[in-house]
């Protein structure tokens, strides 16, 4: 609500310490079979340095990929800004609510305009053709309901507010609390695929890669840095480790040599021979070619 506020809760911007603590949280909520209601109000993960140092590309993606197996129902409800991979990290559920006054979207309009229209003055411009309003993804099949606010603005009257999102809660909880495990993990799996595959059927990047292991590689080195840069320097990785079981046995001081100019290549090179180590161990040096 001011700027005491904002600075003591890092303008909204959760460290991947928060998302770890969020996972705990609904592992614990699981075993004791409660139903998760995660409230997302943020403009994004932390972007800073210290974020980075500790992992936050890891915090999220461990999230994204752990929420999908949480056996108790999952509804997640937009109540302000729903920001990038920050609002994915804790966003996954078998139900997405928002609050019409709400947003989602994959980067702020401030961001849109400064990268893509080169000139941050353009945010309003930029949020008129991001397409990032309540109404818009509901009519995109993004999210399951948009909920009215009060005249004004759910912030002019929070009580009134707050009834009108228990209803809601109240109307899918049950709904969700009625099924079985597995029913609702593949309901919730299948969702995402669905949609994925109605809207993309056929997935392009411009990273260079010519294998499943090699596409992995690429991807972990994409984070925070431009497909141009990996370009620049996945044909000597390739070359020196063409496979899982060779990454698994380098050296981290030879792969940093190779990745050193990409962004955060310490972390990079850990996450390398983390994935390769998980390929030899779980799936015998082979990437997977199923969603089992």
């Amino acid at each position: 609500r001011n700027l005491k506020e904002n600075l003591q809760r890092n303008g909204g911007m959760a460290l991947p310490d928060g998302y770890r603590k969020a996972l705990r949280l609904v592992r614990q909520a699981e075993k004791f079979g409660r139903p998760v209601i995660s409230f997302v109000d943020t403009s994004g993960a932390y972007p800073g340095v210290a974020a980075e140092e500790r992992g936050i590309a890891e915090a999220i993606a461990r999230n994204l990929r752990d929420f999908f197996d949480v056996k108790v129902p999952i509804v997640v409800v937009i109540i302000g800004q729903g920001g990038s991979g920050g609002a994915l990290g804790i966003g996954i559920g078998d139900v997405v609510l928002m609050l019409e006054n709400a947003i989602y979207s994959v980067i702020s309009p401030e961001g849109f305009a400064s990268i893509l229209l080169r000139d941050g003055s353009k945010a309003e411009y930029a949020a008129s053709i991001m397409r990032l309003t309540a109404r818009d993804l509901y009519s995109f099949k993004l999210i399951d309901e948009v909920i009215e606010e009060p005249a004004g603005g759910a912030h002019k009257n929070p009580q009134v507010a707050a009834i009108t999102i228990r209803n809601a809660l109240l109307k899918w909880l049950p709904r969700l609390s009625s099924k079985a495990k597995d029913q609702l993990l593949k309901e919730r799996f299948e969702k995402f695929i669905q949609y994925f595959s109605q809207h993309m059927p056929v997935a392009e990047t411009e990273l260079f890669y010519r294998n499943p292991y090699e596409l992995i590689v690429a991807v972990i080195l994409s984070a925070q840095c431009t497909d141009k840069r990996v370009n620049m320097i996945t044909p000597l990785l390739y070359n020196s480790y063409p496979d899982a079981r060779s990454m698994s046995e380098a050296r981290p001081e030879d792969i940093f040599e190779i990745i050193k100019s990409c962004s955060y290549p310490n972390n990079k090179t850990k996450h390398l021979i983390g994935m390769a180590k998980t390929v030899m161990e779980k799936y015998e040096g082979e990437i997977p070619d199923t969603l089992e």
